[in-house]
């Protein structure tokens, strides 16, 4: 048992600091390069900078964002569990005391060009990064994502990615309003607005990047009259596997096979080829995979339990 605990607490100690390593990248894009423009890519931490500049300079914007975070985090540890309550904790303060020690140490890569576009561009980019890190390790960093988190989980026809902008697109009005009041002029609120919502879409597509994978593979499911031949066909020239699956044509009422076969993308149009060679009126549909595991493909970490043990 000791030697299982230990295994478990190491995974624990290892994803913990993976998590920080993201947060810290995460900080870096949002105080170093977004935060001298004023741009806001959403969230309670974008929130807790709007409030820290325009309506209580006193209290730091990691500050305000950890308040914010504390029904937060005890609502999901409620919902969520245990271990992913204390994964988003490590992630939750990790963030709001980098947030505060950035700007502390003067790291201002914006400065390097007076570009705010190209700003956007890098901050979203790390931002979507550390994210991705994070979300991918099994933790978070609070705010919307937690709430949308809860949202979705006590009203499931909600949809997470729906309520998740919703948030978002509100912190961006929000700090568009607050910045025009605050400097004089609508002209100094909006600029920083638009490029935020540039921010959350380049950092939402480097996230699932990062979360998911490169979609380097597709699937194809393949209907024809020979299914033996077909199957002999791509075996032998795309080298490759395929699998058979039971099908019954609803229209015509008979039993039929359908091929199934993953290959990289690389190789798409050498199927395709040897497909329509074997069967001119096959019928094929394909779609992308974000991630294959298995033999000819990526090979999965996995922890191998202690023997007799129990996890």
């Amino acid at each position: 048992m000791d030697k299982i605990s230990g295994n478990k607490y190491a995974r624990h100690i290892v994803s913990a600091a993976v998590i920080v390593a993201g947060t810290f990248i995460m900080a870096v894009g949002n105080m170093a390069f977004l935060n001298p423009y004023d741009i806001v890519p959403g969230g309670f931490t974008g929130f807790s900078i709007v409030l820290n500049k325009v309506f209580v300079p006193f209290v730091t914007p990691g500050v305000i964002s950890l308040i914010l975070n504390v029904p937060l985090f005890i609502a999901a540890f409620k919902i969520k569990g245990r271990s992913f309550s204390l994964m988003s904790l490590v992630g939750t303060v990790a963030y709001s005391v980098f947030i505060d020690l950035i700007p502390m140490l003067r790291l201002d890569l914006a400065a390097l060009t007076d570009n705010a576009l190209l700003a956007a561009i890098y901050g979203g980019i790390l931002l979507g990064f550390g994210y991705g890190i994070v979300i991918r390790t099994g933790g978070s960093t609070g705010g919307s994502d937690a709430l949308a988190g809860i949202v979705t989980a006590k009203k499931p026809s909600a949809s997470f990615g729906t309520v998740l902008l919703f948030i978002d697109a509100f912190v961006v009005l929000f700090s568009g309003a607050a910045f025009s009041i605050k400097y004089g002029g609508i002209r100094y609120g909006i600029p920083p607005a638009l490029y935020a919502f540039l921010v959350i879409y380049l950092s939402a597509r480097i996230a699932d990047y990062v979360i998911e994978g490169k979609t380097s593979s597709r699937a194809y499911f393949i209907f024809c009259s020979d299914p033996d031949l077909m199957a002999a066909e791509i075996l032998s020239r795309v080298r490759r596997g395929v699998t058979a699956l039971s099908a019954k044509g609803m229209y015509t009422g008979r039993e039929k096979l359908v091929l199934y076969c993953v290959v990289l993308r690389t190789e798409s149009a050498l199927l395709k080829r040897v497909v329509f060679e074997s069967d001119p009126s096959a019928f094929v549909t394909s779609a992308n995979t974000n991630e294959v595991f298995g033999e000819g493909f990526a090979r999965h970490t996995v922890y191998k339990k202690p023997d007799g043990g129990k996890n």
